[in-house]
C-alpha cells in the first residue's frame, strides 16, 4: 500500500515537474523576443 502511494506521488510530482518546465519555457521564448514572432508569422 505504502509503496504504491509513493509511485503515484513520484508520478504526480513528475507531471507537474514537466508542465512547470515546459511553460516556463514557453514564457522564456515568448518574453524574450519570441512573441511578436508569433503573430507576424501567423499574418504573413
Amino acid at each position: 500500500m505504502e509503496k504504491d502511494y509513493d509511485k503515484r506521488n513520484v508520478n504526480l510530482m513528475g507531471l507537474i515537474g514537466i508542465i512547470t518546465a515546459f511553460v516556463v519555457t514557453f514564457l522564456l521564448w515568448y518574453f524574450l523576443g519570441g512573441g511578436d514572432g508569433i503573430f507576424a508569422s501567423g499574418m504573413a
